[in-house]
């Protein structure tokens, strides 16, 4: 015996059963009034440049602070920070990260997060061959409290390193 296909509620189809039982002027305000709070909740967070501002500076011949600015009420994860060296002749060491605030998320469990101001250190070496700018690769991931997470972010960042002493 063949079992009946599970039935599948779709916004759509609620509306439209709504609309033969209570009439069409309803299931088109019940609509108009979803797609407006959808549109007025999307408005409310901020793209995400806005939410993280990272940059990077030299902070001497071997070493780089990347900085991220957080919006209030956002936050980013700290296992989800990654970086990379993407010139030839530099290797980055292990990010010095500060302790950062421990946080229960549904979707991760606890984790480390930051919030306000992360400052990362990160030591390199560089060989004899490296010469120029130093093009960084800088990954990252956050969220809103309101509810929101952004997607894997990777920026990549260009900058001068002094000369390192002989």
């Amino acid at each position: 015996m063949k079992r009946p296909l599970p039935i599948r509620w779709t916004l759509a189809g609620v509306i439209a059963t709504l609309a033969l039982s209570a009439g069409a002027s309803w299931a088109a305000g019940a609509l108009g009034g979803l797609l407006d709070r959808s549109a007025r909740s999307r408005e409310q967070f901020l793209p995400v440049e806005q939410a993280f501002r990272v940059s990077a500076v030299a902070a001497g011949p071997r070493q780089v602070r990347i900085t991220w600015v957080i919006a209030p009420g956002y936050y980013l994860y700290q296992k989800r920070l990654k970086f990379a060296a993407a010139t030839p002749g530099v290797q980055l060491g292990a990010a010095q990260l500060p302790q950062g605030q421990a946080h229960t998320d549904e979707y991760f469990g606890t984790q480390t997060v930051y919030r306000g101001v992360l400052e990362a250190v990160v030591s390199l070496e560089r060989s004899a061959a490296s010469k120029g700018p130093l093009a960084l690769s800088v990954g990252y991931q956050g969220c809103a409290d309101a509810g929101l997470c952004y997607p894997p972010q990777t920026r990549q960042l260009t900058l001068e390193l002094p000369r390192a002493a002989p």
